[in-house]
């Protein structure tokens, strides 16, 4: 016997809409780019030699001045992901950061955003837990073009790595803009309004870090 199906009526509404009725957070989140392929390259290797890896491997990067993890107020949905801030100078000399922090100067952290596909990554030089190297890259696609690294000395900010390895999001700042959002007090919307904001997948690569070498977790 032949069935019919009854369609559903719409509600007129959006399906960020429909999701915050049903009581979701709906949150934005910069969308994700395309994931480069993560590397781990070894520390085994003679002293002059390592001197030379290491040179090339940290090589055209701009050093991270410092990490901090801001986690999701306790009373939120736990929908949110914890953001994981990197600080670099204001004057980094890496053309591409000043085109995208121009960008989030006039339209805020929203619209830059949305105006650029950058893909995101992590790779790392494992010299054992106190000289572990690991970098961020950021390859720009749109509206500029271009490849920029940020460099970490893994074992300065292992307290928080477990707080980006499942994925997230990454929010590049200076502390300057951080403080004029509210310095530490600041809450999770201002902290991400203050800086350039990417997602980044889950890393394998940063979690064998973390288990390899001890790493809080």
């Amino acid at each position: 016997m032949p069935t019919s199906r009854r369609r559903k009526k719409s509600t007129g509404k959006t399906r960020s809409e429909r999701k915050a009725a049903q009581g979701q957070s709906a949150v934005w989140a910069p969308r994700q780019g395309r994931i480069a392929s993560s590397q781990l390259l070894p520390g085994t290797l003679p002293h002059e030699q390592m001197l030379t890896h290491i040179k090339a491997f940290v090589d055209g990067a701009v050093e991270a001045s410092g990490t901090i993890a801001a986690l999701p107020d306790h009373r939120s949905t736990g929908r949110l992901p914890p953001l994981f801030i990197v600080l670099v100078e204001p004057d980094t000399g890496s053309a591409l950061l000043e085109q995208a922090f121009a960008l989030l100067d006039r339209h805020g952290a929203v619209a830059a955003s949305e105006a650029m596909t950058v893909a995101t990554a992590w790779t790392a030089m494992d010299n054992g837990a106190e000289l572990s190297l690991i970098k961020l890259k950021l390859e720009f696609d749109r509206p500029f073009r271009g490849r920029q690294d940020i460099a970490f000395l893994g074992s300065a900010h292992a307290a928080r790595w477990r707080h980006i390895a499942g994925g997230g999001l990454i929010v590049v700042t200076t502390t300057e803009r951080l403080q004029t959002a509210g310095g530490p007090a600041a809450d999770y919307a201002e902290t991400m309004n203050a800086g350039l904001v990417f997602s980044i997948a889950a890393s394998p690569l940063l979690q064998q870090l973390i288990a390899r070498h001890g790493w809080p977790t």
